[in-house]
């Protein structure tokens, strides 16, 4: 895929892998002054990871993307404050499994009961053992 001149972002052939999981390969698209892009997707299938690498916050194995046709990791300072990205603020600990998070909040708010019923109503069962930083935003 050529650059387009007249497009402000260019996402070229981008590959994003997560271990032995590829997210997306082969991913290009160009927006142009004015334009927007919708981005959707289950959970777990790289949309704020694609979000984060489109603001320079990230980087992916394979691809490009530019801004203005500059690469975005290597923008001058002057032209960062046009690119902005508001993440998610889950208000959760990463570093605790999602049983442990749903406990906690259960305790905290003085709920009764196990946190069972919730994890089926997530679709998180198969990763209630599991630390919350390798979950997706979404998840």
């Amino acid at each position: 895929m050529s650059e387009d001149s007249t497009a402000s972002l260019n996402v070229n052939s981008l590959e994003v892998w997560r271990g032995e999981r590829r997210l997306f390969g082969d991913l290009s698209f160009e927006l142009a002054p004015g334009e927007i892009a919708l981005v959707t997707g289950a959970n777990g299938s790289g949309k704020t990871t694609l979000l984060r690498i489109m603001a320079g916050l990230s980087v992916a194995e394979a691809g490009t993307v530019t801004w203005r046709g500059d690469t975005v990791n290597d923008l001058a300072p002057e032209a960062r404050p046009e690119i902005v990205y508001q993440g998610h603020l889950e208000g959760l600990k990463k570093d605790l499994t999602v049983v442990e998070n749903l406990e906690f909040y259960r305790a905290l708010w003085g709920a009764n009961g196990g946190v069972e019923p919730l994890l089926e109503e997530l679709g998180l069962t198969s990763s209630a053992h599991r630390p919350l930083r390798y979950l997706s935003a979404g998840q």
